[in-house]
């Protein structure tokens, strides 16, 4: 349960940290409606073509091909919404669902 929870907490952050990074985009300049990829490029090359040979030699080449290449054509503005969305939604049920349960106390003060 703990696991579930801390997770959920962490996918929530990583929405706050993805519509920072959106804003920072911004801020700096670049345009999102730009392909996702190509602002990663832009940013660090490295970085992308190191997830790239990763993915492809140790995971799974079909990953990189056929879902992070499509996603990575789709306009910056999309792939930053629906990762936010994604993060909070799925981090919030989480936390929702496996939240602590409240202790019932047998000896209680009367409301009032």
């Amino acid at each position: 349960m703990i696991v579930a929870r801390v997770l959920g907490w962490l996918l929530m952050a990583a929405a706050v940290a993805v519509a920072a990074l959106g804003f920072a985009l911004r801020l700096t300049g670049h345009d999102l409606g730009q392909a996702a990829g190509q602002i990663w490029y832009n940013l660090h090359p490295g970085s992308l073509n190191l997830i790239q040979a990763v993915i492809q030699r140790h995971i799974y080449a079909g990953l990189w091909d056929h879902v992070l290449v499509p996603i990575l054509e789709r306009p910056t503005y999309l792939v930053l919404a629906l990762s936010f969305l994604v993060c909070f939604v799925l981090g919030g049920l989480l936390a929702i669902l496996f939240k602590k349960p409240e202790k019932k106390r047998f000896f209680s003060r009367p409301p009032g």
